[in-house]
């Protein structure tokens, strides 16, 4: 998170009821990262460090997961 600025927290867990997707699809937990202002999030789609990201949570991620950006405006 130092990394990344605007970002102020990132939350990892399971949901406390799945959501479901349709098509016999569901998501059974969920990742949340938190950013001062929707700015701070588009600057961070761009950030190198955000391509870092996406290559550990691939190696994570389960079958069932879906990430939540949330901007505190």
């Amino acid at each position: 998170m130092g990394k990344i600025p605007g970002l102020k927290r990132v939350w990892v867990g399971k949901l406390r009821r799945p959501l479901d997707l349709g098509n016999n699809s569901r998501r059974d937990y969920g990742v949340a990262m938190e950013f001062d202002d929707a700015k701070a999030l588009d600057a961070y789609a761009k950030n190198p460090a955000h391509d870092g990201w996406v290559k550990v949570y691939e190696k994570v991620r389960v079958e069932g997961t879906t990430t939540f950006d949330i901007v505190g405006e």
